[in-house]
């Protein structure tokens, strides 16, 4: 382990000597097992490297040295002796003797590799694959984003320590296809994964826990998704621009979700988490007694041409829809909430029913639905904002309140059809009763 003590073997002070156009203070030299190690600092920092005389070199501080070893790999030491992989110096001559192959292992000089720094290699177009010592806890935000070479993560295999991936660490690596998970992966962060299309099939270690919002967005090819019994949390995980995800493999031991009509639910919250993004349903049938649609559940699924919306159900959230194939929706008469872009850009929806008057619509709830021609209301009128929610040229059919919603034709310029119904909801084919313009 190299501490205080070692590095302070040699010392002198000259105070006229710069280095990277700062002037130093003081410099203290080592020769420890056979290397050199150097160290150059002024008052408030260390700032510089003398690289004539170092096979390998260390800058240190109060709580941490960076040691630059063979082949242009930084690591940074704590105090307490355990080690962070922090980058690598020169991409280019590194990659002339390791071929694009980037190896951390478990221990160097001893001391266990138990950090990758946030940032390490943050947009290293050099890196083509990456193998992962079994000592290590933590993947830093950013670590490996941007990466456009990489194609392979291999975690060790017999990794006894609980390891987490921060978020975005390796997020749009376009060319990723293959991620070796280690056992005792508990936390995958927000954004993890995001971009990173050419992934097909992810496949959870048992021992996760928590996969966190966004972690897959983005992944184009994504098809398959594998999870455990041990995941507790997973929303919008694998939920935004998703849309060739045809399975999910859910352990039947999960306490915490399952499968029912291919579709996955949490058990706690009764609610819709996500609708396989490519089906041959036509009709997305949600089990009674889910209470919330999740945001994106059902985010650019193909193939649905209507939703049946159990009773129970009160909050369609956020982005929930965006499906060009979806036809027609008839809203629960519970409903409470529409949130934003909920409906957005369902390009072929051709009519929508609301059995009740909703509480809240979202901005923009129904934006981009153009081929909108009926909105249906077995309800009291909306507030006079209702309207902007919807195009220009859809026809509102009212069924009952009729006097009120003429009221509310003429103060919003709304065409305005009143329907004699005998039953309710019995459909848009009956006499007009009248139309107010």
């Amino acid at each position: 382990m190299i501490n205080n003590q070692q590095l302070m073997r040699r010392y002198y002070r000259d105070p006229s000597r710069r280095l990277g156009g700062e002037e130093i203070e003081d410099r203290t030299e080592a020769f420890i097992d056979g290397m050199w190690y150097t160290i150059a600092r002024n008052r408030r920092k260390v700032i510089a490297l003398n690289y004539s005389r170092a096979i390998c070199a260390v800058i240190f501080s109060s709580l941490r040295a960076t040691v630059f070893a063979g082949s242009c790999i930084v690591y940074e030491v704590e105090s307490t002796g355990r080690m962070q992989f922090a980058g690598i110096q020169d991409p280019d001559v590194w990659y002339a003797t390791n071929a694009g192959i980037l190896e951390i292992p478990a221990h160097v000089d001893g001391c266990p590799v138990v950090y990758v720094k946030g940032r390490a290699c943050f947009s290293n177009q050099k890196i083509r694959r990456i193998n992962l010592g079994d000592s290590l806890q933590s993947v830093g935000n950013s670590a490996f984003q941007s990466c456009s070479n990489l194609t392979e993560i291999c975690f060790a295999s017999n990794q006894e320590r609980r390891v987490s991936i921060s978020p975005f660490a390796f997020a749009n690596n376009v060319n990723l296809c293959n991620v070796k998970f280690p056992s005792s992966l508990v936390l995958i962060g927000s954004g993890a994964f995001m971009g990173c299309d050419k992934l097909v099939d992810v496949v959870f270690p048992r021992g996760l826990v928590t996969v966190s919002a966004e972690a897959f967005a983005c992944c184009g090819s994504l098809e398959r998704v594998s999870i455990p019994a041990t995941v507790e949390m997973m929303d919008d995980a694998f939920s935004i621009f998703t849309p060739n995800l045809r399975v999910v493999d859910l352990s039947a031991e999960n306490p915490y979700y399952f499968k029912e009509e291919d579709a996955l639910y949490s058990r706690e919250r009764h609610e819709l988490v996500l609708y396989p993004r490519v089906t041959t349903n036509k009709i997305a049938k949600i089990k009674n007694g889910t209470e919330w649609v999740r945001g994106f559940a059902f985010f650019q699924c193909k193939g649905i041409e209507t939703v049946e919306f159990p009773i129970t159900v009160q909050v369609i959230c956020d982005g929930a829809f965006g499906c060009s194939t979806l036809k027609s929706v008839v809203f629960p008469d519970h409903l409470d909430a529409i949130g934003d872009k909920a409906f957005a850009e369902c390009t072929n929806l051709e009519e929508v029913t609301f059995r009740s008057r909703v509480k809240h619509i979202g901005e923009d709830a129904f934006g981009g639905c153009l081929a909108l021609k009926r909105v249906a209301a077995y309800a009291e009128p909306f507030d006079a904002e209702f309207d902007k929610y919807f195009p220009s040229n859809a026809v509102f059919s009212i069924h009952g309140y009729y006097k009120e919603w003429g009221q509310y034709s003429i103060k919003t310029g709304r065409r305005v059809e009143m329907v004699k119904e005998s039953k309710r909801l019995s459909g848009f084919k009956s006499t007009l009763q009248n139309q107010c313009p």
